[in-house]
């Protein structure tokens, strides 16, 4: 019986854990007891319920700043060290003419612009914003766009972790 009260509340703080690191963060742990173990559950509930709402806050964060950026008339556009495109909004989609499979591509890959990807280059190299006027792709109504390239650094300001480009057109 001892050995039953103290098994079944750590198998289920298990199971939960489990549950929790494979994405049901809305899983709980029943609290039945006040000593330890119930002061334990409780302590790891009440961690649950912090992590659970840090992520509904920045997931509302990422939904308005998605939003913000969809209704943009700029084209926006986040690349890695790489240059490999990790975002577009609609706007930088439509000027650059992007398929929809450009994420993890490289822009030289997917547009094929040699004046972006200097420009790209200069950011990386210098670690300053570039600036410059670049010719957009012939199906573009506007023929040419006003590009910047801001290199976004770590906490160190050592290298780039990644760049944003903005267009307008």
């Amino acid at each position: 019986v001892t050995a039953g009260r103290i098994t079944r509340p750590i198998r289920e703080l298990t199971q939960t854990t489990k549950a929790i690191a494979a994405g049901d963060i809305t899983s709980r742990v029943t609290v039945s007891t006040s000593d330890e173990l119930g002061q334990l559950s409780r302590h790891f509930n009440q961690m649950a319920e912090r992590v659970e709402a840090q992520i509904d806050e920045i997931s509302q964060e990422r939904d308005g700043m998605d939003i913000i950026l969809s209704k943009m008339i700029e084209g926006v556009l986040l690349s890695g060290e790489a240059f490999d495109i990790t975002y577009a909004n609609p706007a930088a989609i439509t000027m650059l003419e992007l398929s929809n499979n450009y994420q993890g591509r490289t822009l030289i890959e997917m547009n094929r612009n040699p004046d972006l990807q200097n420009l790209l280059e200069h950011a990386r190299d210098t670690g300053t914003i570039g600036m410059a006027e670049i010719r957009l792709p012939a199906g573009i109504k506007e023929r040419e766009a006003d590009v910047t390239v801001v290199p976004v650094t770590d906490l160190t300001d050592v290298a780039a972790i990644c760049y944003v480009v903005v267009l307008h057109a």
